[in-house]
């Protein structure tokens, strides 16, 4: 009987294999599904790759999710816009919570498994990666929704001059709320209450949050410049984040102080450059007392 099922498996599968005309990898299962939401959906499904700009300015980087092949192709999301008018709260320290005002993208992607392996041999796994254009910048920050207004953060990090970060996505697979009833189906009512409230934490930590900032917007609010005052400052730019970041200079040491905000642009951006010199000159002293007493 087993020899009588496997020929017949096996007969089936060769014409199968005859007639498309080669045996089916996990690609071209990815190929179909993308090809058949494209035709069958109302909105087919966009890629998940979304340049990081101001309006009717050049973006300064990119932030993607693609695989591991050599194509490096990015996932295929359906994306609508939540709670537009809401501010979504990213807490930093007990006594520190930021309120991100913004776009807020809900994505949903439906993952296509057919085997674990590439045609060439290759494991699959998807990277979230993040590029920055020269002389641009921007914060990433990655963690996990608590809530639909609040966002855990888990890491972030300031990719700025052509960076290129790839970060791997450890996903996991949780049960269907079928399997999951099934699972706990013998277990005594303790147990049963114990893997149902330990589901309900796995499912609300399960979407994942992805958050932008860009620092240059953010630089000329902190230092009381008008909006696209930086634009054309690199080396301002380049000096500030030098300051803030590797010597954490305050802002009030660097910010515009004129005796009124009546005045041209140019003149509030010379002010801060002053500032910026000022410092500078100051750090650069420190650095050679510490040179001479070494």
């Amino acid at each position: 009987y087993s020899k009588s099922v496997s020929y017949i498996e096996s007969m089936m599968e060769s014409q199968l294999i005859s007639a498309i005309g080669k045996r089916l990898e996990s690609d071209d299962i990815d190929k179909f599904t993308t090809f058949h939401n494209a035709r069958l959906l109302q909105k087919a499904p966009n890629q998940f790759s979304h340049a990081i700009r101001q309006p009717e300015h050049y973006p300064v980087g990119l932030v993607s999710i693609e695989d591991n092949t050599g194509d490096r192709k990015c996932i295929q999301t359906h994306s609508r816009i939540v709670n537009a008018s809401s501010t979504v709260k990213l807490p930093l320290a007990a006594a520190t919570i930021l309120e991100l005002a913004g776009d807020q993208v809900l994505h949903g992607w439906m993952n296509q498994r057919f085997g674990t392996k590439t045609a060439s041999g290759r494991k699959y796994f998807f990277e979230l990666t993040a590029r920055a254009r020269q002389f641009s910048s921007f914060i990433l920050v990655i963690g996990t929704m608590n809530g639909p207004s609040t966002l855990e953060p888990k890491d972030s990090i300031i990719i700025q001059n052509k960076d290129e970060v790839l970060i791997p996505l450890l996903l996991e697979e949780l049960p269907t709320a079928k399997e999951f009833k099934d699972a706990i189906k013998s277990l005594s009512p303790e147990q049963q209450r114990f893997a149902k409230a330990y589901r309900s934490m796995q499912l609300e930590s399960s979407v994942f949050g992805i958050c932008v900032v860009q620092i240059k917007p953010q630089l000329e609010a902190l230092l009381s410049l008008p909006p696209n005052s930086l634009d054309k400052e690199m080396k301002l730019t380049q000096d500030l984040m030098e300051l803030f970041v590797e010597y954490q200079v305050p802002s009030d040491l660097l910010s515009y102080n004129g005796a009124t905000d009546d005045v041209a642009v140019e003149d509030k951006v010379s002010n801060v450059r002053e500032h910026v010199k000022s410092v500078m000159e100051v750090i650069e002293g420190e650095k050679e007392k510490h040179l001479k007493n070494a």
